[in-house]
């Protein structure tokens, strides 16, 4: 919701200059106007105190419109204060002043009490439009910029960003001091079926360029980019649908965020649809993909252990290997949608397909540019930008073809072009919403009441399975649901929400997903927490009996709705068997997500056990290799591997400490601060003999031997890299895997010579 805080200025001022029984006529007063101007507006008071006025909008009811009905009170209660006059003062301080603070999001309403007033805001929200408040001059209004959304037009006032108290980033707000336009009521009678797909033009073209170099036996590539909302989607999945028509093979994948996320999630998509797709049946499979051509790599795709004991390059060159095949008998279009959510391995391997000279049309969709990482191939980067006004007057027809051109016209301006936002804005007005024309501002608090009026028009039913499915995910097994909700795939209540543009049969065979993440996670938020953790749990206990019979398929989702659910020990040790699992497949970025939830859920345990310590540690030693060449991608690096430290040296075992020693050494080292680092590989060394630990000795010792180097110390640096050097050429086993550690210490030997 948003709320809004407001109170006087020089207060202390007025009070001190006349009466007290003056001056409690004057709170009378204002409490008079706040009731009427916020109830005029929509609003309900929630605490009158002292000088003080706390307001919401959007309870109990909420709107689309809020925070454009939130600034209008506040400026309309404003000048109702500066019209008030204050008995016993001169003329010219005779009027008080007013200063409001303005900020949307997530709040915990629970009703109050004769102390707390009528009802009482808990969360960061209710706390933020205060500070705002307090940041405002006198006649000040300060709202954030993404509260305000596309309503900003509307009001007159310079922007600026701020830093507020509790937040790390600073906040961009407006402070508003007068209007700048009138409102409008827009009024609708007719919605009628999905958005028809229009405008992308040139865009079409460029694609339909890319795939005619494939059709004439050239690789083919295209990289389209946008912020959220703006069809990257759309446009990518409508063009597989015209393509996929023809002889060719389509295949199909996206990336999460979540981390409930696998490695390699997209091209494990496209294995396990190849794998379900049975020759022999009377149409041609969707994808075109021939599953008999596949078998070694349909083991790996649907067994976790069969991918680590592939293990990761094995894998990758055998997926290469299978597209390349697949293209050596008809063109292949691979459709790669939210990629700037890939993980490493998953880049390794299109880095591999990319370099194949087939006819291979590689079509990848990403919220940010990633042309320059996957290197000029010929590809094509196209940067969607919001649509026109002719664009958006037919998005707008199809929806609400009675509507007055100009209005239409207004949905433009206050969508800014954005076809999410576009189409959001036609289901507020085809239910009688009340819209504020003008462009977005940047956030997504604005949206998230769209999303949430859209919620609260639903019927009860399918609003509750709405609500399940944002804590399934973005995108989760139709089965699972089926057993969450008993709400199989041709229910009347699941129909209900695709023919509302919520949930989607997925192009994987078997999903359900949310249109939008936007949308998935605003319905998320709406969710009670203790509803929230019984649900997770449930899925979790329907995930754990699968798992018998799935293997280790389901370890990503495991931990991440055992971490939802409050249980957080056993939430733990799944998070570190998904690390584990990401290791294997080299996809590192995911391996540190998982390990870091590992030690969230550890940390989040009443007390450890000497057990849980050890564990503890652990897991900080593998989070420290998963961070061994980005050192820096966690930010809480130095607090979780000094705790390491602390912990292992509260057991008192030699070998743990060195461990835990060894790699707070390595990091500081490998951000620049070699220094402070020394001290800790020394003792890393020391320990690690005392434990009688020779590998891990040879480990430090090169380090040590780089950190010397780094150091300038280089006397001290050359023995110890010699020393390093010989270990590992005499444990070394040939053909292995690649000796990193030996090329970077023969590396850093040779950066000494040569200075």
């Amino acid at each position: 919701m948003t709320v809004l805080f407001a109170d006087l200025c020089d207060s202390s001022r007025v009070a001190a200059n006349v009466d007290a029984e003056v001056f409690a006529e004057v709170l009378s007063r204002l409490r008079e106007l706040a009731r009427e101007i916020v109830t005029r507006h929509g609003g309900r008071i929630a605490r009158i105190q002292g000088d003080g006025v706390l307001a919401l909008f959007g309870y109990p009811e909420p709107t689309e419109d809020e925070a454009r009905r939130a600034a209008e009170a506040a400026i309309d209660l404003r000048e109702a204060v500066e019209a008030l006059r204050v008995p016993g003062t001169p003329y010219h301080t005779a009027s008080p002043g007013l200063h409001a603070g303005i900020h949307a999001g997530l709040v915990f309403l629970v009703d109050g009490d004769i102390e707390r007033g009528r009802f009482d805001l808990v969360g960061d929200t209710p706390n933020t439009a205060a500070r705002m408040c307090s940041i405002a001059q006198n006649g000040e209004i300060c709202v954030g910029e993404s509260t305000l959304g596309p309503a900003a037009q509307f009001f007159v006032g310079d922007v600026s960003e701020v830093h507020i108290k509790g937040h790390d980033a600073p906040i961009q707000i407006r402070k508003i001091t007068g209007r700048a336009t009138v409102n409008r009521l827009y009024e609708a009678s007719e919605s009628k079926g999905l958005t028809h797909f229009v405008g992308r033009e040139d865009s079409w073209r460029r694609l339909q360029a890319q795939w005619a170099r494939t059709l004439g036996g050239s690789p083919g590539y295209a990289l389209v980019t946008g912020p959220p909302g703006h069809g990257k989607t759309r446009l990518v999945e409508e063009f597989a649908r015209t393509v996929a028509t023809g002889d060719v093979v389509v295949l199909r994948g996206f990336c999460e965020s979540y981390l409930s996320a696998e490695p390699m999630q997209p091209f494990l998509q496209m294995l396990r649809v190849a794998a379900a797709e049975t020759p022999g049946h009377d149409e041609a499979p969707a994808s075109g993909a021939d599953p008999a051509s596949t078998p070694a790599l349909l083991v790996a795709a649907t067994s976790a252990p069969a991918l680590a004991a592939e293990g990761p390059q094995q894998v990758f060159t055998a997926i290469t290997a299978w597209i390349g095949d697949l293209a050596a008998h008809r063109p292949v279009l691979l459709v790669l949608d939210d990629w700037q959510w890939a993980d490493d391995a998953s880049r390794q391997t299109l880095d591999l397909i990319l370099a194949l000279d087939a006819p291979i049309f590689t079509l990848v969709a990403s919220r940010t540019s990633i042309a320059a990482a996957l290197g000029a191939r010929g590809q094509d980067s196209i940067d969607l930008a919001p649509l026109n006004a002719a664009e958006t007057r037919a998005v707008v027809k199809h929806w609400l073809s009675a509507l007055d051109p100009f209005l239409i016209d207004e949905i433009h301006h206050y969508a800014g072009g954005i076809p999410l936002f576009v189409e959001e804005l036609c289901h507020a007005v085809a239910s009688g919403g009340r819209l504020e024309p003008r462009l977005p501002s940047g956030g997504t608090a604005w949206l998230n009441a769209l999303v949430e009026s859209r919620v609260a028009r639903l019927d009860a039913g399918p609003a509750a399975f709405l609500r399940v499915a944002a804590v399934l995910g973005n995108a989760f097994p139709a089965w699972l649901f089926e057993r969450v909700t008993g709400c199989a795939a041709g229910d009347v209540r699941l129909r209900v929400l695709a023919e509302q543009d919520f949930l989607f049969p997925a192009d994987v065979p078997g999903l359900l997903r949310f249109k939008h993440g936007i949308t998935r996670d605003a319905v998320y938020a709406t969710v009670g927490l203790a509803e929230r953790q019984r649900l997770h749990g449930s899925v979790a206990a329907i995930l754990g009996s699968a798992q018998a019979d799935g293997g280790e398929a389901a370890l990503e989702a495991l931990a991440y709705h055992l971490g939802a659910a409050g249980e957080a020990s056993m939430a733990a040790g799944h998070a570190e068997g998904a690390g584990d699992k990401a290791m294997a497949a080299n996809a590192l970025d995911r391996a540190r997500a998982q390990y870091t939830a590992a030690l969230r859920g550890l940390d989040a345990l009443p007390s450890l056990t000497p057990e849980e310590m050890r564990r503890w540690c652990r897991v900080a030693q593998k989070l420290g290799m998963a961070c061994v060449f980005d050192p820096i991608s966690i930010p809480d690096r130095e607090q979780l591997l000094v705790r390491a430290v602390a912990l292992a040296s509260q057991l008192g075992e030699r070998n743990l400490q060195a461990r835990a020693e060894y790699w707070l050494g390595y990091t500081r080292y490998a951000v620049g601060r070699a220094l402070t680092g020394l001290p800790h590989c020394e003792q890393a060394i020391a320990l690690a003999e005392a434990s009688g630990d020779t590998r891990l000795v040879a480990q430090v010792r090169a380090t040590l031997g780089q950190v010397l180097t780094a150091v300038a110390r280089y006397d001290d640096a050359l023995p110890v890299l010699d020393q390093a050097i010989d270990a590992k050429r005499r444990g070394a086993s040939p053909g292995r895997s690649m000796a990193i550690g030996s090329a970077y210490t023969l590396a850093a030997k040779g950066l000494l010579l040569t200075d």
